[in-house]
């Protein structure tokens, strides 16, 4: 076995050239590092909600056994199975990862129940979002659902690079930023041809993630996202 010292003494190695390209300075890999760590009760008391959210409305749909019937969780149940793990609801619902809450949300279209965002204002996160969206030459506003459904991705998208430690201060190369997802409609027979952008600017990742959080209602949720 080769000798790690030479590895262990450079923090390029230890991080990677190509992470730490990403970054103008070790100091702004820090930043993010802090930025994540403040984010994560956040996350952390969204993807709760919506899992157990997720749960309540379909145990209402469909029965308490909806996850053993549910197709798309055949594949998590097996390995649990392979695993030797006793399954169980609890076991199931604990996990499903953020995406796969999420997917279904969107498609047994829970989003106007799942959360109320008709008075969200996306621009609030980036000054060129729109709220409404231009189909067949006319102005329709979102509605609450397909703001839900829009900040839902979003949410997923800053999930996941925070937690593969991506560097969420990044914007790209004509400054627009990298947290965005697209959205064309909810219905297939009634869609844009031309697909809306809604993004969330590096300074606005707290604010958007509070607004969210705040839209459900409770203080409780809201004090313990708040470490």
């Amino acid at each position: 076995m080769q000798d790690l010292q030479h590895f262990k003494n450079d923090i390029t190695l230890i991080l990677s050239r190509e992470r730490l390209d990403t970054y103008d300075s070790l100091e702004q890999y820090k930043e993010n590092l802090k930025l994540i760590s403040f984010i994560t009760p956040k996350i952390s008391s969204l993807e709760i909600y919506l899992r157990n959210a997720l749960d309540y409305c379909l145990t209402q749909i469909k029965g308490s056994d909806w996850v053993f019937s549910e197709d798309s969780l055949t594949n998590l149940i097996n390995e649990q199975k392979e695993k030797k793990k006793e399954i169980t609801h609890s076991l199931i619902l604990s996990k499903m990862s953020l995406g796969a809450v999420i997917k279904l949300i969107f498609c047994y279209k829970l989003e106007g129940v799942i959360l109320d965002l008709k008075r969200i204002n996306f621009k609030s996160y980036y000054p060129n979002n729109k709220n409404a969206l231009f189909i067949n030459n006319k102005k329709n506003p979102l509605s609450s659902a397909s703001k839900v459904h829009i900040a839902l991705n979003l949410l997923w998208t800053i999930r996941n690079r925070a937690y593969h430690w991506e560097n969420l201060l990044k914007t790209k190369p004509n400054n627009r930023p990298r947290i965005t997802t697209y959205f064309t409609g909810l219905k297939d027979n009634d869609r844009a041809k031309m697909p809306m952008n809604i993004s969330v600017e590096p300074s606005k990742i707290v604010l958007f993630l509070d607004d969210l959080i705040k839209s459900i209602g409770n203080k409780d949720l809201e004090n313990l996202s708040s470490l």
